[in-house]
């Protein structure tokens, strides 16, 4: 895998949105590059950079900012595979919420899914680790919220929620409409509060076995995904520990539980090296932080754990060919 991530037939919905808008898909894609991996094959897998310009692609060719909020209405258990079957043969809505979080690794290395159970209320959120369009958010819990009203009731509602974007009158009314309870924006993570009781009550589609089943071919799938991925793990220490500025490749090691010997040559069996991995990382994460409009080039500067812009500057058009400003959403 070797970037943060997601799970690439997370494109499908997108494809079938943009077709009931009379949007042409293939060559969206085509722009985008990602052409030839809108796939339902669930080992096949996209970058959050390519996952970002599909969505931002989106937004313009639409016009429509809420394009996720819409677009989850074409999302199906089956796009996310055998963790759709467990989640519809799931117990409660407790036992579906847990189950995102056990597996949600399958679905995405960009966050980290969490579920606090409390009383009298529980919580559902995923911290994001890396910046990701508002778009794909939506698309993903309001996919959560319909698949919870389809499985209990049409007239359930969370709490509250906490949203990452800001607010304005265009999204306050499509969240409204859709989320109907309370809504906090411009948080941190993405989360859902319910009432605990309410995710206790057995659902109709209760299927303890094929649970199980389902289960065990999630676990396969994570077992084919990291089995000697030195890659990825490397990768994701990566992108928490760059901002330090002085992560070594012998801090890696020690974090992976190797020496640094050891880790160049599990790297070589891989095809690469430290050096490409820790510039690839940069690059990636450089342009969903310059893509993303939120960021200042010193303050991308410090989270990739350069000394100053001007060194940053120099890598970034030695990787693109570009200076980091000419790309959207740089300040």
């Amino acid at each position: 895998m070797g970037m943060p991530e997601s799970i690439a037939s997370y494109l499908l919905p997108v494809v079938k949105a943009l077709d009931s808008k009379g949007i042409d898909s293939s060559e969206l894609l085509k722009q985008a590059g990602v052409e030839h991996v809108v796939t339902n094959d669930p080992l096949a897998r996209l970058s959050h950079h390519q996952m970002g310009q599909v969505f931002r692609l989106a937004v313009e060719a639409t016009g429509d900012p809420q394009f996720g909020l819409y677009a989850s209405r074409y999302m199906l258990p089956a796009h996310i595979h055998a963790l759709g079957s467990a989640m519809l043969a799931s117990h409660s809505l407790m036992d579906m919420c847990q189950r995102i979080e056990r597996f949600g690794l399958f679905l995405a290395s960009t966050v980290e899914f969490h579920f606090d159970v409390g009383e009298p209320e529980s919580k559902l959120f995923a911290r994001m680790l890396v910046p990701l369009r508002p778009e794909a958010v939506d698309m993903f819990w309001s996919f959560v919220l319909r698949f919870m009203r389809h499985l209990y009731r049409e007239d359930f509602n969370p709490l509250r929620v906490d949203v990452p974007r800001q607010s304005n009158p265009a999204s306050l009314k499509a969240y409204r409409d859709f989320f109907r309870c309370e809504l906090s924006f411009g948080q941190s993570d993405m989360a859902l509060y319910f009432d605990s009781d309410l995710l206790r009550k057995k659902l109709p589609t209760a299927s303890p076995e094929l649970a199980r089943l389902s289960d065990q071919v999630v676990r396969d799938y994570l077992a084919k995904m990291n089995r000697d991925d030195i890659v990825s793990r490397l990768s994701r220490l990566l992108v928490a520990n760059l901002p330090t500025g002085d992560y070594s490749k012998e801090d890696a090691a020690a974090e992976l539980n190797m020496s640094p010997r050891t880790l160049q040559k599990r790297l070589l069996e891989a095809g690469t090296t430290w050096r490409e991995q820790v510039d690839r990382t940069r690059f990636e994460l450089a342009l969903s932080y310059l893509q993303s409009g939120r960021y200042s080039l010193s303050e991308i500067t410090y989270m990739l754990g350069f000394n100053d812009t001007s060194s940053f500057s120099r890598a970034f058009k030695r990787w693109s060919g570009e200076a980091p400003g000419k790309y959207t959403g740089c300040k």
